[in-house]
């Protein structure tokens, strides 16, 4: 499989897995389940484990011994009849070869399957501490609006009492104002999708 295929089928398996991450609480998601779901939804490592059974299969067929012919012919002529038998011999270590060489192969897919669920882990670690993140800034941001929200007020008291200038309600109902942008820029933000 290429590099290029394998992107898009991680990033297309991971799609629903980090969609999922995303959309709910982190923390009520935790870590060790974001991996055990990533990786009963990820077709990639499936498919990736089904082929080592495949491979395994491969071993064994190619440690079995080839299949002595017998053969028998009636003819009309003389000789009326033949009979031929054929027991292939493999000399030279062939059958050892084969054996080897079916080895390597599932040598080379337990390695395909290892780097395609460390890539998955990788992935659904950055996923999750991206969402964890995301949903942290947010609750930064709202705090950040309630303190804004008692600072206007106070100064607005301050203001109407005449123990501050008009400047300060002023400031105060920027900041308030740029404090809610920012938090509303933050919750209307896309949940973050998961890289390739």
């Amino acid at each position: 499989m290429g590099r290029c295929a394998h992107a898009l089928a991680v990033a297309a398996g991971l799609a629903g897995a980090a969609a999922a991450l995303a959309a709910q609480d982190p923390s009520a998601l935790s870590l060790d389940a974001a991996f055990a779901r990533a990786t009963e939804a990820n077709r990639t490592l499936l498919a990736a484990r089904a082929a080592r059974t495949i491979d395994t299969a491969g071993v064994t067929a190619a440690g079995q011994r080839p299949n002595p012919e017998v053969g028998f012919e009636y003819s009309k002529e003389t000789p009326h009849w033949a009979f031929t038998g054929i027991m292939p011999l493999e000399l030279y270590g062939k059958r050892q070869r084969r054996i080897d060489v079916a080895n390597a192969t599932l040598a080379v897919t337990d390695a395909e399957t290892a780097r395609v669920a460390a890539d998955l882990r990788a992935d659904v670690r950055r996923a999750y501490f991206e969402a964890v993140a995301a949903n942290r800034r947010i609750a930064i941001a709202q705090e950040l609006e309630g303190l804004a929200t008692r600072v206007r007020d106070t100064a607005q008291e301050r203001f109407q009492a005449g123990a501050a200038p008009r400047l300060e309600p002023l400031q105060a109902a920027w900041r308030w104002r740029w404090c809610r942008t920012i938090s509303s820029r933050r919750a209307a933000r896309p949940p973050p999708r998961a890289r390739s």
